[in-house]
């Protein structure tokens, strides 16, 4: 972000459709305080340092908040210039590895009760 900030900074003097693709005023700020909250809330939600056994439901409710604010931020990505876009990078790339998390919960809850099951069995 701090990149495209600096090879296309803020310029006033773009106006209406000339101001299309380059980052707007204050463009930084909102973009690392938007990935500062994401981060902040995606932690508290996931809480990775808490996991005892595979939560499934962990990773589903923050897809179910992710995906929607990801499609917000793809919309208002169509005019923005880089930082903006980066953003949502971030949120396609945190979005793709919470569906990791998630296919990964689920497969171990099922491994650890096939083997609940089989050693039941003996």
């Amino acid at each position: 972000m701090a990149i495209s900030w600096r090879l296309d900074p803020h310029d006033a003097a773009r106006v209406g459709t000339d101001a299309y693709g380059h980052n707007g005023e204050g463009a930084l700020a909102l973009g690392l305080a938007l990935t500062v909250v994401e981060t902040l809330v995606l932690a508290g939600a996931l809480r990775p340092w808490s996991y005892t056994r595979a939560s499934w439901l962990r990773p589903l409710l923050v897809l179910l908040l992710a995906v929607p604010w990801t499609l917000v931020s793809a919309v208002l990505t169509m005019h923005a210039g880089g930082v903006i876009v980066i953003h949502l990078l971030w949120l396609l790339i945190i979005d793709a590895a919470v569906v990791v998390a998630l296919v990964a919960t689920i497969l171990l809850e099922v491994a650890s009760r096939r083997a609940a099951v089989s050693g039941g069995k003996s």
